[in-house]
């Protein structure tokens, strides 16, 4: 069965709020059986990514590095794409939906991008405010907003 890819993004130097929110978005979404994709790094990417596993999803990180050992330990599935910052255009590119937890510059490229290329992008606990961007204030209505959206990006007819 085919797997959705949801992008959970935000800064390695996160706040404990932040890294709390990005490990129960990535436990929400691991129990509903969505990928995870994440630059595979720490903060909030590591959050997230031990949330998502820990609720048996499948986690991918993205890594900047040209050493897949870089990873988490929470990655399930590590691709080192050796293209530094470049790899937040491949995570954005790769995601039905990205969700921002907290910001710094990283993310801000990733927003971006995932504005740019029309794909819905959630952001909470102190995202950028960019236009284009779904503010949200939980993790409930992250889902709940991502789940709309997903629904209205996925074609009937397949």
């Amino acid at each position: 069965m085919r797997q959705i890819p949801i992008g959970v993004i935000g800064p390695r130097e996160a706040t404990l709020e932040q890294l709390s929110m990005a490990e129960e978005i990535g436990a929400r979404l691991g129990q509903l059986t969505l990928t995870m994709i994440c630059g595979g790094k720490g903060g909030v990417m590591q959050a997230a990514a031990k949330g998502c596993l820990e609720a048996g999803g499948l986690t991918v990180g993205l890594l900047p590095d040209h050493d897949w050992h870089e990873a988490n330990p929470f990655i399930s599935l590590p691709i080192a794409t050796g293209l530094s910052e470049g790899r937040n255009m491949i995570i954005a590119k790769s995601c039905e939906v990205l969700i921002a937890v907290g910001g710094s510059y990283g993310t801000m490229t990733e927003i971006a991008y995932g504005l740019h290329f029309s794909k819905p992008v959630i952001g909470l606990k102190g995202a950028p405010h960019v236009d284009g961007l779904l503010p949200v204030e939980s993790a409930d209505e992250a889902m709940e907003t991502m789940a709309e959206r997903l629904f209205a990006r996925i074609p009937l007819s397949h």
